[in-house]
């Protein structure tokens, strides 16, 4: 998903642990010691955001078919 500019839609960390159905803290902690293969997140100021699109193909890569 992208805005109507064509750039990417940027969530929270809150938001980005919610949709990986993790905690927060632990989200950050894995950025912080490089685990899984996870989307990078994309700094902004002293705050991390996470492009919408990278987390929803990460999630859905990582789904099992039934």
């Amino acid at each position: 998903m992208t805005e109507s500019d064509g750039a990417p839609v940027l969530v929270t960390t809150k938001v980005a642990a919610r949709i990986l159905r993790i905690h927060p803290e632990t989200l950050r902690e894995w950025v912080r010691e490089g685990k899984y293969e996870i989307p990078k997140p994309i700094r902004v100021g002293s705050r991390f955001r996470w492009e919408l699109d990278e987390l929803r193909t990460y999630v859905k890569s990582r789904q099992i078919s039934a």
